[in-house]
């Protein structure tokens, strides 16, 4: 889906959106059951699945990663037109762009360097049930499937949109990318990643009924973590959530109707 959009968004060539679908499929349909091996490595696996499991795992946010480069390179590509031409505007459909570019993002860091960092057989043993593997989904759920709905919300909102209500509603979108952005790495950073090292520590040093005890997680320095989490939640819905909510309302009652044949405003040349 993001290939089709920054396909569409005319950021990509169809060359490269059929390059990325396609080893998105050989990487799903032919390594997908080995790689969510790592949800089972302690139910009798050998040695040698477990290994298969822990690198296909990892090599599925490959083409994500492959494709935000591409799409990146063509914004500052981009930049550079508007640049010579004055300022004018070459991306109308830049928020959703960025939407899309945080779907790279936090599928690189939470799907990837978080989900790696679990997905591994060893350390899987130790982690499983502390708050490692919060920290994985929350980024990589959030951060990929819940910034990929927000840019197909937006990109509906700015294709329903006049330039003068867009005008009206663009800042409350760029406050709400910043705030779910922003607060989703509050959440992971403050609280949930650090709380999630120290019960690894704790389960290698006491063992693993210890570190999901009462007497580890009623500890003054997880519970002053747990409370800085705080914030990064009230950002995130604050200034995330809200202002997008006001959007859509708006929108919903300003949505203009184009006219027979009318071109979409989305696609670049």
């Amino acid at each position: 889906m993001v290939a089709v959009m920054f396909y569409d968004l005319g950021m990509v060539t169809a060359k490269t959106a059929k390059r990325v679908i396609y080893l998105d499929a050989l990487l799903f349909l032919g390594a997908g059951v080995i790689g969510t091996g790592h949800h089972w490595y302690w139910i009798g696996q050998t040695t040698f699945s477990m290994a298969l499991s822990s690198v296909f795992s990892a090599m599925e946010v490959v083409p994500l990663i492959l494709l935000t480069l591409d799409a990146s390179a063509f914004m500052r590509l981009t930049r550079g037109v508007q640049g010579l031409a004055g300022g004018k505007d070459y991306l109308p459909h830049r928020w959703t762009f960025y939407f899309l570019i945080s779907v790279g993002v936090w599928n690189f860091v939470g799907a990837g360097v978080f989900g790696f960092l679990i997905n591994t057989p060893i350390v899987s043993y130790y982690e499983v049930g502390t708050t490692l593997t919060p920290n994985h989904g929350h980024a990589a759920f959030m951060g990929v499937f819940g910034m990929l709905a927000m840019a197909f919300v937006v990109f509906a909102l700015r294709q329903v949109s006049d330039e003068a209500h867009w005008k009206r509603i663009e800042k409350w979108v760029r406050l709400s990318y910043w705030g779910m952005n922003i607060g989703l790495g509050g959440m992971v950073v403050l609280s949930i990643f650090p709380v999630g090292v120290l019960q690894l520590s704790d389960v290698l040093r006491n063992g693993y009924w210890h570190a999901r005890s009462a007497a580890f997680m009623d500890r003054p320095v997880v519970s002053a973590l747990e409370y800085l989490r705080l914030p990064a939640d009230l950002a995130f819905i604050i200034v995330g959530v809200l202002p997008l909510l006001a959007a859509v309302v708006s929108t919903y009652f300003h949505a203009r109707k184009p006219g027979p044949g009318e071109a979409r405003p989305g696609r670049a040349s």
